[in-house]
């Protein structure tokens, strides 16, 4: 056996990184997913730092299945957040999930809050 579902997305996720880096002007939202929630995140990789966060275990989110509709909100969430500091260009770090359902409702939530990417 070669590995599991979780070392290929690690796997994945390190060629994506080698590619993208996140700044203080243009930060990276990174996503990760469980099968219970989704969270997001917008990292400064130049001073290590995490500028916002946002994720469906949120009090507002609470008791709410992960779903696509759940994603999306988290995805508005993190646009809210990232206007509130003054940032609208991101880089979108997917996390080596593929582009698809709850990925990609948060990236498409985000967008339709403002953030561009």
């Amino acid at each position: 056996m070669r590995g599991s579902r979780e070392v290929a997305r690690r796997r994945r996720h390190s060629s994506v990184r080698k590619k993208i880096r996140g700044t203080a002007d243009r930060p990276r939202l990174a996503v990760y997913r469980s099968n219970r929630y989704i969270y997001a995140q917008l990292i400064d990789d130049d001073a290590g730092t995490t500028i916002a966060a946002a994720s469906s275990r949120e009090a507002s989110l609470k008791g709410k299945t992960l779903t696509v509709e759940t994603a999306g909100e988290v995805g508005k969430a993190i646009a809210a957040r990232a206007k509130d500091v003054g940032i609208t260009i991101v880089v979108f770090d997917r996390g080596g999930f593929p582009f698809h359902g709850r990925v990609r409702a948060l990236a498409e939530g985000a967008r339709e809050a403002g953030l561009s990417f």
